[in-house]
């Protein structure tokens, strides 16, 4: 009977090892986030570019459109939800941006935490994976 219990118990440990991590919506997240300051989580979200994009002002010429010089915060987004990735940022033109480290409109399940700094929340990312 014991040999059984001790089986079933290294069998449990191995399959928990396994299972899929487990996640936060950032929209529960964001919806009371004083909850979750200091504690490290992990949220599923789209990496997009904040939409407060600064962009350099000279006049583009008809043949060279795309000539302003870009760059904004990266945002973690879902649905109506989203906080700035610290570090993460979007650079590019008025007609293309690429961001790092996460790609722009891809979903991904981040592990980090989540600061409170002058009123405003951020995520400082410790890892990443792509949501399949």
């Amino acid at each position: 009977m014991k040999l059984f219990f001790m089986i079933f118990l290294v069998l449990l440990i191995l399959i928990s090892g396994c299972a899929t991590s487990s996640y936060l919506d950032l929209s529960t997240v964001m919806n009371n986030p004083d909850s979750y300051v200091e504690q490290t989580i992990t949220v599923k979200g789209t990496a997009e570019p904040d939409l407060m994009v600064k962009c350099t002002t000279q006049m583009c010429e008809e043949s060279n459109p795309c000539c302003r010089t870009c760059s904004s915060r990266l945002l973690l987004t879902q649905s109506s939800s989203s906080v700035t990735i610290e570090g993460g940022e979007c650079k590019g033109n008025n007609c293309e941006m690429t961001c790092f480290p996460l790609e722009q409109g891809k979903e991904y399940l981040v592990s980090g935490f989540l600061k409170k700094e002058n009123s405003k929340y951020i995520f400082f990312v410790q890892s990443y994976e792509d949501w399949k």
